[in-house]
């Protein structure tokens, strides 16, 4: 996302040509979903607004650039948690709440039009949600400092909002292997 400029990316380069996308977020919410149930490659082309590339498996990889495009910031480093913090659609209600509550916007209304971009940035920007607050509980960690009572209280909440992971650990690293790829 760049202010100097009116527009967002609405196209990926894939066997060298470029290819429209679907940029509404529930476009991405539902190829992020396709990704999880390893859907076969053409079950990606509703993304396209038109024709799919030839090469599926280099378009959906086009794809994923553009769902995840490289930031500056925050920059990598620090211990990566293994807890799932957020997941699209069992956190769907408090996505919508938090939406709802701090920029007005109804995800669920046909009318609302978000380019996923937009929906990102909007959703890194929330603050002071339920939302925030189950994050924030799935990513607590144990202080021996914090008193006895509070770490029991938020094992309990960990516990309670815990996000299952849906694959296993050597399916978790074919993934993990996959995404060091796109990533070069």
């Amino acid at each position: 996302m760049t202010l100097s400029k009116t527009g967002l990316p609405s196209s990926v380069l894939a066997g060298g040509r470029l290819y429209r996308l679907q940029t509404d977020f529930r476009y991405a919410l539902l190829f992020i979903q396709n990704l999880k149930e390893d859907a076969p490659l053409s079950a990606f082309d509703f993304m396209y607004d038109g024709e799919p590339p030839e090469n599926r498996e280099e378009g959906v990889r086009a794809i994923l650039r553009w769902l995840n495009p490289p930031a500056e910031l925050p920059r990598e480093g620090g211990a990566e948690s293994e807890e799932i913090l957020l997941d699209y659609e069992k956190d769907a209600p408090l996505i919508f709440a938090a939406f709802w509550e701090r920029y007005g916007l109804d995800l669920l209304d046909e009318g609302t039009r978000l380019h996923w971009y937009k929906f990102r940035a909007l959703l890194d920007g929330l603050r002071d949600t339920k939302l925030n607050d189950v994050m924030r509980i799935r990513a607590w960690r144990p202080d021996p400092k914090d008193p006895p009572s509070y770490r029991k209280e938020m094992a309990r909440l960990k516990e309670a909002w815990r996000i299952e992971p849906e694959l296993t650990a050597e399916e978790q690293s074919a993934v993990d292997a996959f995404d060091a790829l796109l990533k070069g």
